[in-house]
């Protein structure tokens, strides 16, 4: 074999200078011999390469035909450009900036994208390749203007609101079909919609001057806002009565709310619901409207201010508890009770409508045992208090074992010993009582009474937070006792709340203790109905068997 037929057998197959390799005709065979028959992976490489593109075909030529190693590194790539010889004629192409990493870039002002340099790396080889095909791509035609109206009436059609007052005549589509993009709605704009149902044209005559209260401008130029719209509103539709069907969808939930967040359709079913509730004829009361009934009233509308206006918020809060005990709950009741509340204390009206009996006698428990504990403190020295500092009253045994199982979550009614040992039980709980108390007062940082049912507190007192109200400047009484732990007083023209507690509810730690005691009286009495022993502390078994014994 001669030297240029060994040339050719060591060039056959491998890649040229474009990057594609010299495909070997098809008679030869893998050993060179002519006029043999090709190979069947031979047959199918030349039939994926005549029907690849250009582009396919530089890729694949260079994955196929290059003997290249798994992983490259840098190092390997930099090496293979500086040992591949520039080809013939090829200008010498400068340094790209550092925002380019592959350094090829747009050439000149002609839109051209220079080829990737031989013996490139197939980063750069994709990226020139990207460019290419981006320059051969047609540019992206500008929107014109026709284009722009169409996609506005598009995006106003979007944006109709689902409850509007109803299909007009000019609508481009029935039912729940869309309209075609070449179809201009005649519907009005988005901004003319909203004014118009503001408005209210399809509203009775009373409503639609209720709505132009919210928009029209007073004699001073100025519009109502807030509190003053809405009391010029509900004065203004005080009489009015809707005798239309309440809306089948409802009302959606809504916290201080006022006529204004109301759509149409919601405000006319609030007076038509209002309509029943003053003839006695309501079968529900919704959140929201019972949220502006109890504006009204507050302000002295659809009631006489005083005692008949505080009626019918009790009224309102006993239909709402009753709803509440059928399975209709609604969280009205919760809030009723604070507007009564908050009703009674600005209008100084009798204490008993301002809470309920078992907050009274919840309170009048707490108070008791917070006097009998400053008595044992002063008697004990502790707390910065002296003998000088008891109490004009101290409560005797029997109102601390009252006020011990009033705020105890162990009934001790149900207890057959104790029903049937008053005295002694009064006796043993007073004692057990006293001596907690003067154990905490000297060994904890948190008296007896503090750490049962919680601390005092004095805050400032914001009457109807979530109603649209005008408040008096000022109580018609400096103090107003709410029970025996709570009042509210006025100090420099600001509202002040003391509570004397902060939890309502049954301590279980009492419960532990007199349950027991009742165990420990029922041993030292012989008493045969006997009850297990359960883990208590040390000090706290100490200090009942010393009691009872």
């Amino acid at each position: 074999m001669n030297q240029d037929s060994t040339q050719d057998a060591h060039t056959q197959g491998m890649p040229t200078q474009d990057g594609r390799g010299s495909a070997p005709d098809a008679g030869d065979t893998a050993g060179g011999a002519p006029h043999a028959t090709p190979s069947r992976a031979r047959r199918v490489i030349d039939q994926i390469m005549q029907d690849a593109s250009e582009r396919e075909r530089a890729i694949f030529s260079q994955r196929t035909f290059g003997d290249e190693p798994i992983l490259r590194t840098g190092a390997d790539l930099r090496r293979e450009r500086e040992a591949t010889p520039p080809a013939p004629g090829a200008t010498t192409t400068p340094a790209a900036p550092a925002a380019t990493p592959t350094g090829t870039g747009t050439a000149g002002a002609a839109g051209t994208h220079p080829a990737p340099l031989p013996g490139a790396s197939g980063r750069e080889e994709r990226a020139a390749l990207r460019r290419a095909a981006r320059a051969e791509l047609p540019p992206r035609p500008r929107p014109t203007h026709d284009d722009a109206l169409r996609q506005r009436s598009w995006l106003d059609e979007l944006d109709a609101p689902l409850d509007a007052d109803g299909p007009s005549s000019g609508w481009p589509y029935d039912g729940w079909s869309w309209p075609h993009p070449d179809v201009a709605p005649s519907r009005p704009r988005q901004g003319a919609r909203k004014a118009s149902a503001r408005t209210g044209s399809n509203l009775p005559q009373t409503l639609r001057e209720l709505r132009r209260l919210e928009t029209e401008p007073q004699p001073n130029g100025t519009r109502l806002t807030g509190v003053s719209l809405f009391v010029a509103q509900a004065r203004l539709a005080a009489s009015y009565e809707d005798d239309s069907a309440p809306s089948p969808f409802g009302v959606r939930y809504r916290y201080s709310v006022s006529y204004r967040d109301l759509s149409n359709e919601e405000l006319r079913g609030y007076f038509a619901w209002r309509t029943t509730w003053r003839a006695h004829r309501e079968d529900r009361i919704p959140y929201t409207y019972g949220h502006i009934l109890a504006a009204e009233l507050v302000n002295g509308i659809g009631a006489k201010p005083g005692m008949p206006c505080l009626q019918e918020l009790v009224r309102l809060r006993d239909r709402a508890a009753e709803l509440d005990s059928d399975g209709m709950a609604s969280g009205l009741a919760f809030d009723a009770r604070r507007w009564i509340r908050d009703y009674a204390v600005l209008h100084n009206l009798p204490a008993e409508f301002a809470t309920s009996a078992d907050e009274r006698a919840f309170a009048q428990a707490v108070a008791t045992l917070r006097t009998a504990e400053r008595a044992v403190l002063c008697e004990a020295g502790a707390r910065d208090l002296t003998p000088q500092d008891m109490p004009a009253h101290v409560p005797s045994d029997a109102d601390v074992w009252k006020a011990m199982a009033a705020l105890s979550s162990y009934n001790v009614e149900r207890s057959p010993f104790l029903r049937n040992n008053p005295q002694s039980a009064a006796a043993v709980g007073a004692a057990v009582f006293r001596a907690l108390a003067r154990h905490c007062g000297k060994r904890r940082k948190t008296n007896l009474v503090d750490g049962l049912v919680g601390w005092e507190s004095n805050v400032g007192w914001f009457p109807f937070p979530d109603l649209p109200c005008t408040l008096p400047k000022e109580l018609p009484s400096p103090t107003y006792r709410i029970d025996a732990c709570t009042r509210v007083t006025t100090l420099a023209g600001r509202w002040f709340i003391r509570r004397g507690y902060e939890h309502a509810g049954k301590s279980r730690d009492l419960g532990r203790i007199l349950r027991a005691m009742d165990r420990q009286m029922r041993e030292d009495w012989d008493d045969p109905r006997t009850l297990k022993p359960r883990p208590l502390a040390k000090y706290l078994e100490k200090i009942i068997v010393q009691a009872s014994a």
